[in-house]
C-alpha cells in the first residue's frame, strides 16, 4: 500500500516541477519585454509641432469676408463747419467674421489687402485693424474702411480682397475673396494708410457696437 501511494505521488511531483520551470521562463520573458521597452528611446517625428504651437494655430480663424459700400452720413456736419472739400462719395467697408477658441485673446491683428483696378492700372490698398480683449466665440466681427477720397484716387473696381490674421506675432489664418490658396498680395507693393478703423469714420455712433474693441492711434491702422 505504501508503494502504491508513492507511485501515485510521482505525477504530482513532476507536474509541480514543470509548472515551476514554466513560471520562471514566463517571468523571465515578461521582465525582458518590459526592460526592452523601457530601454527604447522616445522617437519624435521631425518637424512635428509642439502642443503650444498647435494651440496657437487653433486660436482664431477667419470664416468670411464681405465688401460693401456705405453712404457718407457726415456731409451736412462738414458743410456746417465750412469745409470746402466734402467727402461726398461712399466708404468701402471690409467686414471680417472670425472665431476664437481661447477664453480670452487680449490682442489679435488683421492685415487687409484690397486690389483695386482703374483702367489698366492696379493698386493694392493696405491697412490693418487690431482687436482687443476678444472673448471665446464663433461670430466676432471686425471691420476696416476705405475713405471716399482713396476710392476716388485709385478707383472703385475691386478685383480681389484678402485678410491675414496674426496672433502672438505669428500668422495663423488667411482668407481671400475669391477663394484661393495663393498669397497673391505678395506680388504687389501696397499703398499704406489707405484704410482706417471704424473709429475714424462717420459710423462711429452707428452700429460700431457690433464690432470688437479696436486699438486706436496709428497702431490700429
Amino acid at each position: 500500500m505504501k508503494r502504491k501511494s508513492k507511485e501515485r505521488s510521482l505525477p504530482g511531483v513532476f507536474a509541480g516541477r514543470f509548472f515551476s520551470i514554466a513560471g520562471l521562463v514566463a517571468c523571465f520573458t515578461v521582465s525582458s519585454v518590459f526592460s526592452t521597452s523601457l530601454a527604447q528611446p522616445v522617437i519624435r517625428r521631425p518637424g512635428a509641432r509642439p502642443p503650444e504651437g498647435a494651440a496657437q494655430q487653433r486660436a482664431a480663424e477667419i470664416t468670411s469676408l464681405m465688401v460693401s459700400y456705405l453712404p457718407n452720413n457726415a456731409n451736412s456736419r462738414l458743410s456746417d463747419m465750412g469745409s470746402t472739400t466734402l467727402r461726398r462719395g461712399s466708404w468701402m467697408r471690409v467686414l471680417i467674421q472670425f472665431t476664437t477658441e481661447p477664453a480670452w485673446i487680449d490682442e489679435i491683428r488683421f492685415d487687409c489687402y484690397v486690389l483695386m483696378r482703374s483702367g489698366n492700372e492696379r493698386t493694392l490698398l493696405t491697412g490693418s485693424v487690431t482687436c482687443l480683449y476678444v472673448q471665446a466665440g464663433r461670430r466676432h466681427l471686425a471691420a476696416i474702411f476705405v475713405p471716399p477720397n482713396v476710392l476716388e484716387r485709385y478707383g472703385r473696381r475691386v478685383e480681389v480682397v484678402a485678410v491675414e490674421c496674426s496672433y502672438q506675432n505669428s500668422e495663423i489664418s488667411d482668407y481671400s475673396v475669391p477663394r484661393t490658396s495663393r498669397k497673391w498680395w505678395q506680388d504687389y507693393t501696397g499703398v499704406p494708410d489707405t484704410m482706417v478703423t471704424w473709429f475714424y469714420t462717420p459710423f462711429l455712433r452707428n452700429g460700431a457696437e457690433a464690432y470688437e474693441q479696436v486699438k486706436t492711434g496709428r497702431q490700429g491702422f
